[in-house]
Parts: C-alpha cells; structure tokens; sequence
C-alpha cells in the first residue's frame, strides 16, 4: 500500500512540475507573439555590431523600454540569424536560427528563461538536459549576454 501511495505522490508531483513548466513556457510564447505582432509600434534603431558591416543588428523599443533585439550577419556562406526578446526588463526568449546558400536551416536553437535563466533549452528539436554542464554553461552565457544587450542597447 505504501509503495502505491509512493508511486501515486510521484507521479502527481511529476505532472505538476510539467504543468508548471508548460504554463511558464506557454506564457513566454504569448508575450513573443505580442512582441511581433506590435513590432511595428517600436523605434527601430539599426546598428552594426562590433564595427562590422556584416553584421547588423536592429534593436526594438517601447519607449526606452528594449522589447527585441534582432541580428542577422554572414558566416561562411551562412546567415545566421539571433533574436533576442525582452519583459519587463528580463531576457526572456532566444532563438539562433543559421540558413544555408540553398535556404536549409542548419541549426535552430530555442532558449527560454525567466527571470534572466534558462527554463528550458531545444536544440534542433532536443530538449536539452537541466542538469548538463552545457546547459549551466548556457545559463550562464545568456544571462551576462542578456545584461550586455540590454546595456549596449541603452
């Protein structure tokens, strides 16, 4: 009977934290939708990244509230594409999106986060490990990037 009840509590609790995480992510996707939808209704500003002509970035705001940061540069003959979406000043969503001459996405990355870390990483459709130093290493990365842009972006 204990064993029952065990298995029972576990697997409620299991459900609940995919629950949790779906709603998080859920909620994240509706504020990235409201962002492109209101696009444009934001002050575009187009900068080149780093002194580089191939490398163009267009940052998105509200007021002088940053919504979306978007580059785009060439690299060996592929374009890569990041954008970066903001809420109430946190990062919030990333996708990397790299294309090739012929139009075949090479790579697609999505990240989303909450409160400046990431919730959940997808890797050209992997659902990266939380517990993988990669991932920590990621966290780590987009959250010093996301201070960055939000500070470059001033």
């Amino acid at each position: 009977m204990k064993t029952i009840i065990f298995i029972l509590a576990f697997l409620i609790q299991s459900v609940n934290l995919f629950s949790q995480s779906d709603s998080q992510i859920t909620a994240i996707n509706k504020k990235v939708f409201e962002i492109k939808k209101n696009i444009g209704i934001y002050k575009a500003e187009v900068k080149n990244w780093k002194d580089s002509s191939n490398n163009v970035r267009i940052i998105y705001r509200l007021k002088k509230t940053v919504k979306n940061c978007t580059s785009w540069y060439v690299d060996n003959y592929k374009l890569k594409k990041a954008e970066w979406y903001f809420s109430d000043g946190f990062l919030i969503y990333v996708e990397n999106t790299w294309t090739e001459e012929n139009l075949q996405v090479t790579l697609n990355e999505k990240y989303y986060l909450e409160n400046g870390h990431i919730i959940k990483g997808i890797e050209d459709r992997k659902i990266m490990d939380k517990n993988s130093d990669y991932f920590k290493f990621l966290d780590k990365q987009l959250s010093d990037a996301s201070k960055t842009w939000a500070k470059d972006a001033k």
